[in-house]
């Protein structure tokens, strides 16, 4: 047996626009200049740009997606068609630079890259030698 949704439905304005939907709009006004101001990190690509300074940066593969999962909310809150673009972007960017990086060149056990027959930190865009509590973390983009 379906349970019947009960529907409402609003004619007027309300008199007075509320503080916190005028922040969220705020909020949404900023996020709209997040990809502008994130340029000058990434290569043209979309590939994150790592200062030779942070020798172990190709460890922490999530925190690289989680640092764009959010993009894909905010489009569906209600910010700019190019967020929503801009996160597919990143996605398939970031799988390609983390496919790319090879586990002995950040320090991985030979043995145990040799043993698990892979070489490359991401296998089919999956990251399968973390805790899934990391996985899920570098997975966020496909929550929304």
């Amino acid at each position: 047996m379906s349970k019947k949704i009960t529907r409402f439905t609003f004619n007027s304005p309300c008199s007075e626009i509320p503080r916190w939907a005028i922040l969220e709009r705020e909020y949404l006004e900023l996020a709209n200049r997040a990809p502008d101001m994130l340029a000058d990190y990434l290569t043209p690509e979309g590939e994150i740009i790592w200062p030779e300074s942070v020798p172990d940066f190709q460890s922490n593969v999530d925190n690289a997606f989680e640092g764009f999962s959010s993009f894909p909310l905010m489009y569906l809150l209600g910010g700019g068609d190019h967020l929503l673009e801009y996160s597919h972007r990143q996605y398939d960017a970031l799988t390609r630079q983390f496919s790319r990086y090879k586990r002995l060149s950040i320090g991985s056990d030979s043995e145990i890259v040799k043993k698990t027959g892979r070489d490359t930190m991401l296998v089919d865009e999956w990251y399968p030698e973390n805790n899934w509590m990391h996985i899920a973390e570098g997975s966020m983009f496909l929550y929304y």
